[in-house]
Order: structure tokens, then sequence, then C-alpha cells
């Protein structure tokens, strides 16, 4: 039949199209980077009708945060409650990562999550590490990316930092004081055993001066 006759054409057609060019990687660069991860406590609790809510109003705080930010990270992927964020200093990272303990703070005081039909309160874990990373293209996204052990170890961090807090590694802390940015602080917490076995590493809780929170 003609349908059919067409069918196979358009079969036809489609097997017989062009492969797409491969996407060229980036020439095989290390750079160092601040690499910054992100974790809301409770999100796995929150319902399916909850989840378009979580979207529209705490990822869009995270959104408003990025666009009114002076130095915005160079790579921002999002997963979840996850985020993966990447700088190019150690201070840039240490004020994004703050003002996200912030922004959760303020939700909480201002009921931002209450109104949108969230849990009352909501705060998020925030883990920084500085270290020499892999900078790539990424041939399925056309975006750089990051990659290299460290970028695990800054994973690591995370899920053993306390809620609404900043740690970061022995680098991050150093990096920001060589800085010379009197505004924030880093305090010694010890060698903490990362997450899934993942070793000890020694870390600071970094804050603004003069908060102590």
């Amino acid at each position: 039949t003609q349908a059919r006759n067409d069918s196979l054409a358009n079969t036809t057609a489609v097997a017989k199209a062009p492969k797409p060019e491969s996407v060229a990687l980036a020439v095989d660069t290390t750079v160092s980077r601040t690499l910054l991860f992100a974790d809301v406590l409770g999100f796995s609790g929150l319902a399916d009708s909850q989840v378009a809510s979580y979207c529209e109003v705490v990822l869009g705080e995270v959104q408003k945060l990025v666009a009114e930010s002076q130095n915005p990270p160079i790579e921002l992927n999002t997963w979840g409650d996850g985020l993966f964020m990447v700088f190019e200093s150690a201070a840039q990272g240490a004020d994004f990562a703050l003002a996200l303990c912030e922004l959760m703070k303020r939700g909480n005081r201002e009921s931002l999550w209450a109104n949108a039909g969230l849990p009352e309160e909501l705060a998020m874990r925030v883990s920084l590490h500085t270290s020499p990373v892999k900078q790539l293209t990424n041939p399925l996204t056309q975006n750089v990316s990051h990659w290299g052990h460290n970028v695990s170890v800054a994973a690591r961090i995370e899920p053993i930092t306390p809620a609404n807090q900043v740690y970061g590694s022995a680098a991050t802390a150093a990096l920001i004081a060589a800085e010379g940015r009197a505004d924030l602080a880093a305090d010694f917490v010890g060698m903490v055993p990362l997450a899934k076995s993942f070793g000890t590493l020694e870390l600071f809780r970094i804050y603004r001066s003069g908060t102590h929170s």
C-alpha cells in the first residue's frame, strides 16, 4: 500500500541519515579550581506532589544567587537536591557556599518553604575542596567540565558536614587566608573520616568573620 511504501521510505531515509560529527575534546588541561558540593537534607522525604514546588522555589532561589553573583560558578550541575559547582578561587567558592546556607536560613525564617507547601525548615550541607582537576569539554553537554580524583574527594566531604554549615579542606582554608579576605574565617575541625570509607581529611569550618555560624 501507499502508506507502507511511505513508511519504508522514511525508514530508509533515517537509516541513511549522516551521523552527527563527534565533539572535539578540549586540550587536556590541568587547572586549580574550588569544587562545591551541596545537598538538601530531607529531600528524599518529599512527596511527588512537592517536587514541583521544590524545583520552582528552592532551586529558583539558588538560581537568583547565581544570577546576582559577581563571581558565578564556571560549571554548574544539579541532580535532585544535589548541587555541584566549580569556582576559580577559594574565596569565590566560600562566598557562594555561605550564601547558600544563608539562603536556607532565610527561607526558614521567612516561611518561604512552608508557604510553598514544603517543610517549614530546610537545611543544606555544603563542602569545598580546592585542588588540581582536569578541565575538558564534555562531548554530551558540549560544556566545560571538571574531572579527577579530587572531585570525588570534594563529594565525600559534603555528607559529613553539619546542617547549614560549610566544611572545607585545608587547601581551601589556606587559600582563603592567602587571598586576604578578612571577612572570611576558618576554624580547624580535625582529621575527619570521609563518607564511603574514603579515608580521613583535615577539615575546617568556614564562616563569615564575626558570625561564628
